[in-house]
């Protein structure tokens, strides 16, 4: 998976990094992270924001997500692929033990039917099943990147959890992240760029169209 520095934010103010970390801190983000990874993960928030108005991430390279397991990338080409759904849902295992989240797949089904030339793809979460798609033509990655937020949201709001999730960007460049609404609220009124700021999924999907 292809590590870039994610997200190119542009803030509507003249915060500092070192109030932006602060801030950050002060409302929880670093939570789930592991105490020894805190000081370098400050370190490369403060770094990213001064330069670009990015967020600064440290890869587990096991995990595919950055080490405050929050932010994880999400290219919905890569989710349309046979086993794409399922090994995000594998990836985000490190994310959903942190925050408490039990996500169990216990049945899944993906077709492409090279005659009718559409797709049928479901997934059974929690006892709940969940249809990605029904014969369905057309171009299906920002769909299944949609149906994905929307069980992820389904489960964290059923489990009486308090974070969300958010999108940013898209294909190459997009990421979720495992925002609470304190955080989000920040956010959304810190970064003035749409493309480059977690987004909901209503804005999202209108912001991407």
């Amino acid at each position: 998976m292809n590590k870039k520095n994610t997200s190119k934010l542009k803030p509507n103010s003249t915060i500092t990094a070192e109030a932006f970390v602060q801030k950050i801190d002060a409302l929880g983000y670093f939570k789930y992270t592991n105490p020894k990874h805190i000081a370098p993960l400050k370190k490369s928030h403060k770094k990213a924001f001064s330069k670009d108005s990015a967020w600064g991430c440290i890869w587990d390279e096991v995990s595919n997500s950055s080490l405050d397991y929050r932010y994880h990338f999400c290219d919905g080409r890569e989710l349309i692929e046979i086993g794409g759904l399922i090994a995000i849902l594998d990836d985000l295992q490190f994310i959903f033990e942190k925050i408490g989240l039990q996500i169990i797949i216990e049945d899944h089904f993906e077709e492409w039917d090279e005659i009718q030339q559409h797709f049928n793809h479901w997934i059974i979460i929690n006892q709940t099943q969940h249809f990605i798609f029904k014969n369905f033509k057309g171009n299906a990655s920002t769909i299944i990147v949609q149906r994905l937020v929307e069980i992820l949201n389904f489960e964290l709001q059923r489990q009486q959890l308090e974070e969300r999730v958010y999108l940013i960007n898209c294909h190459d460049d997009g990421a979720l992240i495992f925002l609470d609404q304190s955080l989000y609220e920040y956010c959304d009124k810190l970064f003035a760029n749409p493309l480059w700021k977690p987004l909901a999924l209503k804005q999202w999907l209108k912001i991407m169209s």
